[in-house]
């Protein structure tokens, strides 16, 4: 165990790579498999990585949780910090929903992070560094590395 010890003692002394406003998609690619699962957790629990999501995908994860208890249960098990989200204009469409999670990101000054091209797109007219789900699993592969 003195190897993991260590590990965490070089995971510790990094700077944090970033803090990530994840979109809902995004839940699937970090918990693909089990190896990624545990990198992104590892990561987040020695404060490299930090994840976070509002209410509005907490109630989009609630929903699909709902409709596929087995294969949303592993996203559960990705820690993160929710975020009270910018209020929009009414109407709770999806157009809605996607402008608010960009909305939150923008206000923080937090890469979002999301497999929706449209939301990515929007986002970059806001101003917000947007990446997808396989950009940010190489970030957090570099960050798991020695000298990453």
């Amino acid at each position: 165990m003195a190897g993991a010890g260590a590990r965490i003692r070089a995971l510790e002394s990094r700077r944090a790579v970033g803090t990530y406003v994840i979109d809902t998609n995004v839940f699937d690619a970090l918990s693909a498999d089990d190896a990624l699962l545990e990198r992104a957790r590892r990561l987040c629990a020695a404060g490299v990585v930090r994840f976070e999501t509002s209410q509005v995908q907490e109630r989009e994860l609630g929903l699909l949780r709902d409709a596929d208890r087995g294969r949303h249960r592993r996203a559960d098990r990705i820690p993160r910090f929710v975020v009270a989200a910018v209020e929009g204009p009414g109407g709770g469409g999806r157009h809605e929903r996607d402008a608010r999670i960009a909305a939150t990101a923008r206000r923080d000054g937090h890469t979002l992070v999301t497999d929706d091209a449209a939301l990515r797109e929007h986002a970059a007219t806001v101003g917000v560094e947007a990446w997808d789900s396989a950009r940010l699993i190489a970030a957090l592969a570099r960050a798991d590395t020695p000298g990453g």
